[in-house]
């Protein structure tokens, strides 16, 4: 799934996008080909991902000149050739990992020195750092107070720790990891941990 569009003045032409499937036989989606900029940016503020998109740095003018519009074929594939790119794909192929998701959580899937989340894995315990003064104002269902909780009953857990804005908590998850602890900060704070507090489960401590 590629994000090419005609509406743009540069070298997304009909041709060009052409010439590049050359040799490719796996199926190309093109969902955004049809539409214009304010179409795009609409249709990402719609599904959620406009903020992040943002923050995509976009690389303008990579190649000197004016954008060709209809490349010559030939040459595009020779140069082609030269870049190296089949060998680089065969390559992360060989690298490539499997995982059943239908037995896999989306945790097991982050990098280990991941701290910073925003989703609530499942059976994790919310550590809710907020004062008490926010907590009374707007409680979070099932979350505890660092205090009232065993450090043995920390271990071999997931734990996601909450305050106001996703600054503190970060702290607490980064010291929590020094004491192998899997711990995670909500990015977001307490108002993504409202969004999401349905997937809050109850904390059951050991007796």
């Amino acid at each position: 799934v590629t994000g090419e569009s005609l509406g743009q003045a540069s070298s997304q032409t009909v041709w060009n996008l052409a010439v590049c499937e050359k040799g490719i036989s796996t199926l190309i989606l093109r969902p955004l080909l049809g539409m214009d900029k304010e179409e795009i940016i609409r249709l990402s503020r719609k599904i959620g991902i406009y903020e992040e998109s943002s923050k995509v740095t976009e690389y303008c003018a990579i190649a000197m000149g004016i954008a060709a519009t209809r490349v010559n074929e030939s040459l595009f594939l020779e140069e082609f050739e030269k870049s190296g790119v089949k060998e680089a794909i065969e390559e992360s192929v060989k690298e490539m990992l499997e995982f059943d998701m239908r037995k896999t959580s989306a945790i097991e899937l982050l990098p280990k020195e991941t701290l910073e989340i925003d989703f609530i894995p499942d059976n994790a315990i919310v550590i809710d750092m907020r004062s008490d003064s926010e907590k009374e104002k707007a409680p979070l269902p099932h979350t505890i107070d660092l205090s009232s909780i065993k450090e043995e009953d920390l271990k071999g857990k997931t734990i996601v720790v909450i305050c106001d804005h996703g600054d503190v908590s970060l702290t607490l998850a980064q010291l929590l990891r020094e004491k192998n602890v899997y711990a995670y900060s909500l990015k977001g704070g307490a108002s993504r941990a409202r969004e999401i507090s349905h997937k809050i489960c109850k904390f059951r401590p050991s007796q």
